[in-house]
């Protein structure tokens, strides 16, 4: 996850160095309950997967914190998977 935020702020991705991973909180303000699979409006944010998406929160034994966009759920998780880039701090 750090190699592909570093990779963005290195490349200067749309004009901007300073990406970063979402906290959990962050991620759950675009959860849409009434949408799923993906459980976000798309108009907004297009090609999100129903999957989980990694925030910078830690939790129980140092794992992230993941949202889950197939159906809005948020919980620990140890394994590799998506992650959505935001900018500025929080």
């Amino acid at each position: 996850m750090p190699k592909f935020i570093k990779a963005l702020n290195s490349a200067n991705w749309g004009g901007f160095s300073d990406w970063r991973v979402p906290s959990e909180e962050e991620l759950k303000t675009i959860v849409d309950f009434n949408r799923r699979k993906p459980s976000i409006n798309t108009a907004y944010f297009p090609n999100t997967q129903s999957s989980f998406y990694w925030s910078s929160t830690t939790g129980k034994w140092d794992w992230n914190r993941v949202v889950d966009f197939g159906n809005g759920s948020w919980f620990s998780y140890g394994n590799s998977l998506y992650v959505r880039a935001v900018r500025g701090g929080q």
